[in-house]
């Protein structure tokens, strides 16, 4: 497609929501951490190889009898409160890190096997975890990363919460 020569009506979406399609012979449970699967289909996180954590899901979907794309599950991203880690909890001392899958509620400071990011931790509490699933894009270079010495994804996340806090005291982004 040719650059724009004059104004266009480029459609929008708030990015509020997304509707992937369920990977075959799954159940996916109303308020689960759902990921991507290496195909694109919608699963419930887990620690499994190559997930993609996008957010958490509205609604129970049961596609146990179906194969991939029967249905879809409507996911919210957003920052959400999950279960920690009875053996890695996150800790306010972590917030701002990455925390990791354990399964579709909980969250940890352990990568596990196969070092899955839910997304980046920006409180803990009580109750809850405070994990905001809409950092993925982290989430997609950790997972997608063949060599990790090519790319230091902590040094990115930390310059990125440094870029952040300077648009912020500069006044050019209101605090979280």
């Amino acid at each position: 497609m040719a650059a724009l020569t004059a104004d266009r009506d480029t459609p929008m979406r708030e990015g509020t929501f997304v509707e992937p399609d369920v990977a075959a012979s799954t159940t996916i449970y109303a308020g689960a951490m759902v990921a991507l699967d290496a195909s694109g289909n919608a699963v419930p996180a887990s620690d499994a190889a190559g997930l993609i954590v996008i957010g958490r899901a509205e609604d129970q979907v049961d596609n146990s009898a179906g194969d991939a794309g029967d249905l879809t599950v409507r996911v919210r991203t957003g920052v959400f409160g999950f279960a920690a880690s009875e053996t890695s909890a996150p800790a306010a001392a972590d917030v701002g890190d990455l925390v990791y899958v354990e399964d579709d509620q909980t969250v940890s400071t352990d990568g596990g096997t196969n070092s899955v990011v839910a997304g980046k931790l920006v409180d803990v509490d009580s109750d809850y975890c405070w994990v905001d699933t809409g950092a993925f894009g982290v989430a997609r270079i950790a997972a997608n990363q063949a060599d990790s010495t090519a790319v230091d994804v902590a040094g990115v996340v930390s310059d990125f919460n440094d870029l952040l806090a300077a648009l912020q005291t500069a006044g050019l982004m209101a605090s979280a």
